[in-house]
């Protein structure tokens, strides 16, 4: 049987907020098909959809982007090809695309930005091994902007020493 994910974006229209739940009702439409795993999307300012492949899969690309409702490596196949296994990945206000390489027991965590608007590396932080201690990771991020920090999820699994 062959395996088919879809890349699905939920539009959360009539918010409804009480003291005790938060209501919505979804749009929910399908932006794409991959064969494998997506992980985490990031939309940009000019409203274009970019996506991870879930590491756990050993995808070929790692980071892409929906172009005319086809998933295509980003920001081309060399690069997406290069990259370590990322899951997280976020865009900022000026356009700039900052994805989460996990590292691994050979290589060092990056956070990378691409900007999408000139279509150039921006930057590339790395982050030292040792901010992975024993069989953790670093999983996710969230940037704030206004304070100009980045706070990075560091995964311990329940089994780590």
């Amino acid at each position: 049987m062959k395996r088919r994910m879809l890349l699905t974006l939920a539009t959360v229209f009539g918010l409804s907020v009480s003291s005790q739940c938060i209501f919505a009702s979804p749009e929910v439409m399908s932006l794409c098909e991959v064969q494998k795993r997506p992980a985490n999307p990031a939309v940009t300012p000019d409203g274009t959809v970019y996506f991870t492949m879930h590491p756990f899969d050993k995808p070929e690309y790692k980071v892409m982007r929906i172009e005319n409702g086809k998933a295509v490596p980003y920001p081309n196949k060399e690069l997406a090809k290069s990259y370590g296994a990322v899951i997280g990945i976020q865009a900022t206000k000026d356009g700039v695309l900052w994805w989460l390489e996990m590292g691994s027991d050979t290589r060092s965590p990056k956070l990378i930005g691409w900007d999408t608007q000139a279509n150039k590396l921006k930057a590339i932080h790395v982050i030292p091994r040792e901010a992975c201690v024993g069989s953790s990771f670093l999983q996710d991020f969230a940037i704030d902007e206004r304070r100009g920090k980045v706070f990075i999820c560091r995964y311990v699994p329940c089994w780590a020493d």
